[in-house]
């Protein structure tokens, strides 16, 4: 109730995939009327996504992790994506994705050459897929975020890297 979203009715994974089944929301998705917003409507929105930002970053937890029931959780952000990589690993072995030899283990030494820079934080409620897309805007004002599915217990500075990943390969 402290930020607009759209009512969750169901979520969770089924054969691998994240699902989200929400209810209806009036308005239409950022990306789509972004560019032809005035630039006061646009700082009006930008921070009210901002403000929701705040309330979601305000919710604090003792683990990192997915946060839904039967996912595992970890004590450090930094065992939490090494946990991701590793099962992005095994999936590319078990599909038989043929990589450059010696980039995984690349990949790898240099996760664990840089690993002290993902030490530290707080796990907050992240949204975890925040970008245009997943804004809805009615008569120039927040209508809701949607698509909470890939919500994570992570550290607040999460949420920036997937906003400047949409923003650099926007398709």
């Amino acid at each position: 109730g402290r930020i607009p979203v759209a009512e969750v009715y169901a979520f969770g994974e089924f054969e691998g995939a994240v699902y989200q089944i929400q209810g209806f929301r009036p308005g239409v998705k950022l990306y789509t009327v972004w560019k032809d917003m005035q630039p006061a409507v646009q700082e009006r929105i930008a921070a009210e996504v901002a403000q929701a930002l705040r309330v979601l970053h305000g919710e604090t937890f003792a683990q990192f992790g997915r946060g839904y029931e039967g996912a595992p959780f970890y004590e450090h952000w930094a065992d939490f994506l090494d946990a991701k990589f590793q099962r992005t690993v095994d999936e590319i072995e078990t599909l038989g994705i043929r990589m450059v030899p010696g980039i995984v283990e690349a990949a790898r030494e240099y996760f664990v050459a840089h690993r002290q820079v993902l030490e530290g934080g707080v796990p907050t409620l992240v949204h975890g897929d925040l970008t245009l897309t997943n804004v809805l805007v009615n008569r120039g004002r927040l209508s809701a975020i949607l698509d909470f599915e890939y919500a994570l217990q992570a550290p607040r500075d999460y949420e920036l890297w997937v906003m400047e990943a949409f923003c650099i390969y926007p398709n």
